[in-house]
């Protein structure tokens, strides 16, 4: 609403300082607002529900009797989240209208696990993609868009990323999937903006993985390492920029044949490769977003 919008741009832009960094200390009565007004619009437009609850975790261990908090790094990233996002929303509000299915898609059904909430997910998305990707064959990668097309594509320079801490570590198996996701995810978009997809539209879109960590941070849509974080952001701002609704839900290795396939570039130890690509050789392959590649891999490295 309007009034809920303003409140917002009050909250982000007036009542705390433009050049706040993180450890100042904010008010209480700042943060409460902040807290309780960013889950509210985040409950209704569900894109920002990543970035609403870094400004309450600020008030954890604080008394009664205190006055400020301190602004922890999450809720800073929280904070810019917001201002930028909103300013977008001065020019092009379509980012705040969703269709009234989408709140209902995300809840739990009265008496539904998360296996089946996933399937209802699935059901009811406008396309179904599977992704998958491994250590092996330069970071091989792959994904399939059900009837529609699929790609195969490897990483070979994501071999390391830096944390806050400024300690390298290795990539390992479930970044990888991560990227897989995210770069299939942007694919597909791209692949429906040049069909006619357009500004105001809006399109549920429904990624298979198996596996859980990607699962994790896709569902929670948090991660406290920042190129997890990025990849997070990237997926935030496709979703605003495109009133995309992105669902997941984890299969189990042996079922995402296809995928697995392709990241493996059909060198299967089964022998069976070769006859899984000219099955899906009978779609078009989608092209993938390299230029996105190149900046995970600076990013990752920064």
């Amino acid at each position: 609403s309007l009034s809920l919008f303003m409140k917002m741009v009050c909250a982000v832009y007036v009542m705390v300082s433009m050049d706040v960094q993180p450890g100042d200390s904010i008010p209480v009565h700042t943060f409460q607002s902040l807290a309780s007004r960013a889950i509210r619009s985040a409950d209704v437009v569900p894109v920002m529900g990543p970035f609403s609850r870094g400004f309450s975790a600020c008030l954890k261990g604080t008394t009664l009797a205190s006055t400020s908090a301190k602004l922890s790094l999450r809720a800073y990233e929280d904070l810019w989240m917001w201002r930028v996002i909103l300013q977008l929303g001065f020019v092009d509000r379509s980012w705040m209208v969703v269709p009234i299915r989408v709140p209902l898609l995300l809840r739990y059904l009265p008496k539904e696990d998360a296996v089946h909430r996933m399937h209802r997910q699935a059901a009811q998305a406008d396309d179904v993609l599977y992704v998958d990707a491994c250590t092996e064959h330069g970071n091989g990668m792959g994904f399939l868009l059900t009837d529609v097309g699929w790609n195969s594509f490897r990483a070979p320079e994501l071999l390391q990323h830096v944390g806050y801490d400024g300690e390298i570590a290795d990539a390992d198996i479930n970044l990888l999937e991560f990227v897989t996701a995210v770069i299939a995810l942007v694919a597909v978009v791209a692949l429906r903006v040049r069909q006619g997809f357009g500004v105001g539209d809006h399109r549920h879109i429904h990624i298979w993985t198996d596996n859980t960590s990607c699962l994790s941070w896709m569902t929670m849509n948090r991660s406290h390492h920042p190129l997890h974080l990025y990849l997070l952001q990237v997926v935030t701002f496709l979703k605003v920029t495109y009133n995309i609704t992105v669902t997941m839900g984890h299969v189990p290795g042996v079922v995402n044949v296809y995928a697995d396939a392709a990241s493996r570039q059909f060198l299967l130890p089964n022998g069976q490769g070769p006859a899984i690509r000219a099955e899906m050789q009978k779609l078009p392959r989608i092209p993938w977003p390299t230029g996105l590649l190149s900046d995970i891999n600076r990013t990752a490295m920064s």
